[in-house]
């Protein structure tokens, strides 16, 4: 439950540079490449953290490809 959580927190923190950079709707303005190839590449990173990953002093337990997925 801990790498589902951390997933999640993962995910959604990132995703708000997509709000919080834009001057309008935050739909309407593109981001740049560069950009969305850091956002690609952080999540690809908490994403096989989150399946793989077994931190005893943590408690966190990788959740496997079906659950991240």
């Amino acid at each position: 439950m801990m790498a589902a959580l951390y997933l999640q927190v993962s995910i959604v923190s990132q995703a708000l540079i997509f709000v919080t950079r834009s001057r309008s709707w935050s739909f309407v303005e593109r981001p740049g490449f560069l950009l969305m190839g850091a956002f690609l590449a952080a999540q690809l990173v908490a994403t096989l953290i989150a399946v793989y990953v077994d931190w005893s002093f943590a408690r966190i337990k990788g959740i496997g490809w079906k659950w991240a997925g």
